[in-house]
């Protein structure tokens, strides 16, 4: 994730998106640590880790589908193919 809010933003907006991006990141591992213990309690391990896998394979997709690949890019061929 750091390296990817690190490519995509211009530079204009570049300071706001990463703090804003940093926030939903420690939102979501709250969010993580926060419901593990009552999930493993009220449904058991199968059903913690069941969901979190379920999770990580949509955010793999959707990675895969939705994130371009910025190797060897300029930030300018970048913003191009998103259409900034």
């Amino acid at each position: 994730m750091w390296v990817i809010i690190s490519e995509i933003y211009p530079p204009a907006i570049k300071g706001l998106a990463m703090s804003f991006s940093t926030a939903v990141s420690w939102i979501c591992t709250f969010l993580t640590i926060y419901t593990a213990p009552v999930i493993r309690s009220g449904l058991g391990d199968t059903a913690l880790f069941g969901l979190y896998a379920f999770f990580s394979i949509v955010a793999f997709l959707f990675v895969k589908k939705y994130i371009p690949e910025t190797k060897g890019k300029s930030l300018e061929q970048i913003q191009k193919e998103l259409k900034l």
